[in-house]
């Protein structure tokens, strides 16, 4: 199993091709998945929601966390494919709560989704 992003985009990408090469948007896709696959399947609750218990035992999926983001499955699918959607500080606040992501991985997710905000302390 892949730890890390950096290892999963490694493992990943075309011989070649290098992560500053790839789109905000490629990169933002396989780092979305990374955090969503890493995720315990026994575990009981992401972030502060609680998974039903007939999905314990089972990977996350993209529509249980659109259920605890308030959007629909289609929408996150949307988000996670490379499609260009437009999200608000506030959904990605709560995607990172819901994730369970480290300072560091909050920070990279802000900058793939809106790199037009240019955070230089995620490069």
């Amino acid at each position: 199993m892949l730890d890390t992003y950096d290892q999963l985009v490694a493992h990943k990408k075309p011989t070649g091709v290098t992560m500053s090469g790839r789109s905000p948007s490629a990169q933002l896709t396989t780092l979305l998945r990374h955090f969503r696959w890493r995720i315990d399947p026994a575990i009981a609750a992401l972030g502060p929601h609680r998974r039903l218990p007939s999905r314990r035992g089972k990977p996350v999926t993209q529509e249980e966390l659109a259920e605890f983001l308030g959007v629909s499955r289609t929408w996150y699918g949307l988000l996670e494919s490379k499609k260009p959607v437009r999200v608000s500080l506030a959904l990605l606040d709560r995607l990172s709560a819901v994730l369970m992501l480290t300072h560091e991985e909050r920070a990279k997710l802000f900058a793939l989704a809106l790199p037009e905000l240019d955070f230089p302390h995620a490069r």
